[in-house]
């Protein structure tokens, strides 16, 4: 039992479980998607740009991007962390994930602040039907905006989460998550934080 007081996952149990995860887990899991996406992106680009210049593409294989357990606490928003959260949950509840196939670990020898992680294939996809349960909660338009409008933060992320309602009867669940994530990508942890906030309220 982790110190947060969650379970971790019984063996053979799938990971898709979404009762069992915390906003601080929904968090990581989204920023390390971003910040994979943003680099896979990066690269993209400039293997475009070598082909064109230079007639050939990079053969060298991506590598993960990692994350330590410091580094997220530095942006973990106080909306979504327990008043009574340390360093140490923080480290329990990313090993939970890595229980469950959702990240990778890597121990450090200087302290549990130092352990890092990147998140896994399953995370990815993971993440992806987390969002693509956006559609349920914008089902009633008027509970969704009035969740909207509950948010604290700018004006241009409750903007961006309106067009996203606007547009569920044009889009499948999975064009959803790919711009919601996208939207991660260009407004950061704010915007991780609002979508947990309206997930969580979703019936």
């Amino acid at each position: 039992m982790a110190a947060n007081g969650e379970s971790q996952a019984p063996e053979g149990e799938h990971p898709d479980d979404k009762s069992r995860t915390t906003p601080l887990q929904i968090f990581a899991l989204s920023y390390l998607y971003s910040e994979e996406s943003t680099q896979r992106q990066k690269e993209q680009f400039l293997d475009s740009q070598r082909l064109v210049t230079h007639h050939w593409r990079s053969s060298v294989l991506s590598r993960p991007i990692y994350m330590t357990v410091r580094e997220l606490i530095t942006i973990l928003p106080l909306s979504i962390v327990p008043e009574t959260l340390t360093a140490q949950g923080v480290y329990e509840q990313l090993n939970i994930l890595a229980d469950r196939g959702l990240l990778e670990g890597k121990g450090s020898y200087l302290s549990e602040e130092q352990a890092s992680y990147y998140i896994t294939g399953t995370g990815m996809l993971f993440i992806k039907r987390y969002y693509a349960g956006l559609s349920k909660a914008i089902k009633d338009k008027r509970v969704y905006e009035e969740n909207i409008e509950s948010i604290e933060g700018n004006g241009k992320i409750k903007e961006f989460l309106k067009g996203i309602g606007g547009k569920l009867k044009e889009r499948s669940q999975e064009e959803i998550a790919d711009e919601v994530l996208s939207g991660v990508r260009t407004y950061g942890p704010l915007l991780i934080t609002s979508l947990i906030h309206i997930v969580t309220k979703s019936p």
